[in-house]
């Protein structure tokens, strides 16, 4: 007996395996992406109604400073430019949330803001979006905003081997 059904089993098994094929094919190139969290710290120049993001600092053509606590700059042994900040911070008693003007690229910190560098404050991302700020060119080019991974990414996230450029609290891991 001939069968009402248009295809044979054979020819729907084929069809079957084949939208398959190419349903994993499209899911597997499919790009994920997470944008900088609101409550991640970025460091803002309020000259340019910018934010740039930290970790690009490092490999950044231009000259910053950043204004930090000198516990933050203790913390990780950084030196001071010279012997006269030394001088300064340790006569006026210096307080562990004194602020220091640092250089991040050479790991170095001064009293007071110096010429030709830009001067940068750190701010929560989040507070800057009703101030109309914009992500510094260079470095949302270079992708210091986003996280962009694939399908595997994704899946060794689900099963904890890959670890977002933010932690749940904004803080930046690379």
């Amino acid at each position: 007996m001939k069968s009402s059904w248009p295809m044979s089993g054979e020819k729907i098994g084929s069809w079957a395996i084949g939208i398959l094929v190419l349903g994993l094919i499209v899911v597997m190139n499919i790009g994920y992406t997470l944008t900088v969290p609101n409550n991640a710290v970025v460091y803002v120049d309020e000259s340019k109604q910018t934010y740039l993001s930290p970790p690009l600092i490092e490999t950044d053509t231009r000259d910053f400073l950043v204004l930090l606590p000198i516990a933050y700059v203790i913390k990780r042994d950084w030196k001071p430019a010279t012997t006269e900040v030394l001088t300064l911070l340790f006569k006026n008693e210096t307080k562990v949330n004194t602020l220091v003007y640092v250089d991040i690229k050479r790991k170095i910190y001064f009293v007071f803001p110096q010429d030709g560098y830009m001067l940068l404050q750190p701010t929560a991302k989040g507070t800057l979006i009703e101030k109309n700020y914009h992500p510094d060119p260079e470095h949302r080019e270079r992708g210091g905003f986003v996280d962009d991974y694939g399908f595997w990414g994704f899946l060794k996230e689900i099963i904890g081997q890959r670890n977002a450029r933010w932690t749940a609290d904004g803080n930046w891991r690379w």
